[in-house]
């Protein structure tokens, strides 16, 4: 070994620890679980955090006739939680989750929050108070410390933890709006009010639940939200979406393609058997969008779980103001599947969550086009006033016919139309 070698490495820190008269840090490099000698401990103070990259210098080194390495760690600022606040999170470690924030474990009746602020995008504002308890109602003092943090920071910290469950049912806080505090959704705050809140916030957008109930899947839906997932810290969470716009197709603006009006008024729909099947059982639709999409698709095993119990005929009963579906559109005797997606009726609204084509299919170019027309055509029919389309950004669906809508506008017709039982698809 060359002890003069020295290398500059961009790394994943993971954590310190204390060896004899030395430090050493643990890190992530190529993929691989690493460690060195800290050659500028002093730097550390316990302000850096599990995720965060950093570079470091290392170099090779012989310690007691072993070739190791040592490391002085090149790291900014900001690259490091705020010096003062190390103190507070060490004697008052957050320990639950709140709507708000987070909470240190109480003790006789007290114990400090942490309360996060969306306020750009690379960053957040972290504030924190004391709070006291009396009985089930937990009350948040005034601010006695705030931070602007950049998000790998907060991220890494405080979201990509698995937190104990908030042992205060009820929260006062004068001092800030839950409107402006970050995204972690829970099954106490899936009401009106709650989401009236943050409304007018389109900084918050998209919510981080751990709830994979059936009920709670209904009730962000009811709200307007629309749930995919997304993995963080190597665990699969729950991802509503409050979208700040939203594609809306109303009827009398659906747009048919030329290539689709001629394939409607053509002969193949009959000569080759040409249907579209609307099922409460998303089944095949579930596996025919694994394949299509394979890893890039967020409906992972947890979330296709969540959907076959709202689809189970005990859920259909529970609660007659939601169903799923699966639809699909087939060719043949054979039932030759084409195209299709999943998507979800809420009183007298469908909202499409993913769909397929069989691009290798070339024969039937344009059908996953007549598969959406087709469909808007049996809603229209079955008394859907509108469809929810979701994301305004892809081109097919303003091609379609849809409008875009600013979240407090579409929420507006979205309240007065999910009033009622599901309209019933399967019956057209």
């Amino acid at each position: 070994m060359n002890i003069t070698e020295e290398h500059l490495l961009s790394v994943t820190f993971l954590n310190i620890e204390e060896f004899q008269d030395k430090v050493i840090v643990h890190f992530y490099y190529e993929e691989t679980h690493q460690w060195a000698f800290v050659r500028n401990r002093e730097v550390l103070c316990g302000r850096l955090i599990q995720g965060t990259v950093i570079q470091i210098k290392r170099y090779p080194l012989l310690w007691k006739n072993t070739p190791v390495y040592e490391a002085s760690l090149i790291i900014n600022d900001d690259d490091m939680l705020p010096e003062d606040l190390i103190p507070l999170l060490i004697n008052q470690m957050p320990a639950y989750r709140t709507s708000f924030g987070f909470i240190s474990e109480p003790a006789e009746g007290e114990g400090r929050y942490y309360a996060l602020f969306k306020q750009e995008c690379t960053g957040m504002l972290l504030c924190t108070g004391k709070y006291r308890i009396n009985g089930d109602l937990g009350t948040c003092l005034n601010f006695d410390g705030e931070w602007k943090i950049r998000n790998g920071l907060i991220e890494n910290f405080f979201l990509n933890q698995n937190w104990a469950e908030n042992p205060v049912s009820k929260w006062k806080h004068d001092f800030f709006l839950l409107s402006d505090t970050v995204d972690y959704l829970s099954k106490e705050y899936l009401n009106l009010n709650f989401r009236d809140y943050i409304t007018d916030n389109n900084l918050l957008e998209f919510f981080y639940a751990d709830d994979w109930s059936p009920e709670f899947y209904r009730n962000q839906a009811k709200l307007g939200f629309i749930a995919i997932t997304h993995k963080r810290n190597g665990n699969i969470q729950l991802l509503p979406q409050l979208q700040s716009a939203y594609a809306v197709l109303d009827w009398e603006n659906l747009t048919i393609d030329k290539k689709v009006r001629k394939i409607m008024k053509g002969s193949r729909i009959e000569n080759e058997d040409i249907k579209l099947c609307i099922d409460s059982d998303p089944e095949v639709v579930l596996g025919n969008l694994s394949s299509t999409w394979e890893e890039t698709s967020w409906l992972v095993p947890s979330y296709e779980n969540t959907i076959k119990v709202l689809a189970s005929a005990e859920e259909r009963e529970k609660d007659k103001t939601f169903r799923i579906w699966g639809v699909t559109l087939t060719a043949g005797k054979e039932q030759k599947i084409i195209a299709g997606e999943l998507g979800y009726t809420i009183g007298k609204t469908y909202t499409s969550l993913s769909g397929f084509f069989k691009r290798d299919m070339k024969e039937y170019n344009n059908f996953g086009k007549l598969q959406m027309v087709m469909l808007a055509e049996v809603m229209k029919d079955a008394g859907i006033i509108f469809w929810n389309l979701g994301h305004p950004h892809m081109q097919y669906k303003i091609d379609l016919g849809a409008a875009v809508l600013p979240r407090k506008d579409f929420l507006e017709r979205w309240d007065r139309a999910v009033i009622g039982n599901s309209v019933d698809l399967s019956r057209m």
